[in-house]
């Protein structure tokens, strides 16, 4: 008997005003169940598509984001990669389910929608290392990003604390890092090399344990983030 577990890591985030709503997790047996449905839900009439993301372990002991598709209103668009058994249900402005048939271990990940106010002109690819970090008080922490097939000037490093929403750290621009007023002190940012970048913690502190999410975009409206990926300290 085998299980796969689903779990949505941004239950409740907030990007700007927008709140999305989505399951904390899903068992599932497939030996016994053959589909699997996760909801997700915002109400801004202001985002008229609904973006999935896939994310899962892959070689090296990284972990990868890879977009399924969108929803459009009521019009489904899947990648090539999900065409064959993933597919979305429900209204882009409202309730909407992502739906998985004849489900097996392949399909074991972290899966989460997100809301953007303009269409997806290509998929995207984003790794993100290491996934965990564990590490002794006052010692130092160091993450990287990497767009694998994207090249967006617009670059983010975000906090969730446990039980709260997304705080926007840092964002980099042509290798020019901004920090939130909260961040000012304590964090590093750089961009190491084209198309990566990275996020340092000189001295980490009990307060500093959370999840922490890289993204990218080609404008800088932060509200309008459609990549986003997590470490864990």
């Amino acid at each position: 008997m085998f299980f796969i577990l689903f779990f949505s890591f941004l239950t409740d985030f907030v990007l700007s005003s927008l709140v999305i709503k989505q399951p904390a997790n899903l068992l599932i047996k497939p030996e016994e169940e053959k589909e699997a449905r996760l909801d997700c839900y915002h109400g801004n009439n202001d985002y008229p598509y609904m973006l999935w993301y896939q994310h899962k372990s892959a070689a090296g002991g990284r972990r990868t984001m890879e977009l399924i598709g969108y929803l459009h209103y009521e019009n489904p668009n899947l990648e090539k990669n999900f065409i064959a058994r993933f597919n979305f249900t429900g209204h882009s402005k409202g309730q909407a389910q992502l739906v998985i048939s004849n489900i097996n271990l392949t399909d074991s990940a972290e899966y989460f929608c997100a809301a953007s106010q303009h269409n997806v002109s290509q998929s995207v690819l984003i790794t993100q290392w290491p996934p965990y970090i564990s590490i002794r008080t006052r010692g130092s922490a160091e993450m990287h990003c990497y767009q694998n097939d994207t090249d967006y000037e617009y670059l983010y490093w975000y906090r969730q604390l446990r039980g709260k929403g997304l705080q926007l750290m840092v964002t980099l621009v042509v290798g020019n890092a901004n920090f939130e007023q909260e961040f000012k002190t304590g964090f590093q940012a750089k961009t190491s090399k084209d198309k990566q970048w990275s996020l340092m913690i000189p001295g980490v502190e009990q307060k500093d344990e959370a999840v922490y999410l890289c993204a990218a975009s080609l404008h800088g409206a932060v509200a309008n983030l459609r990549y986003i990926t997590d470490s864990w300290i």
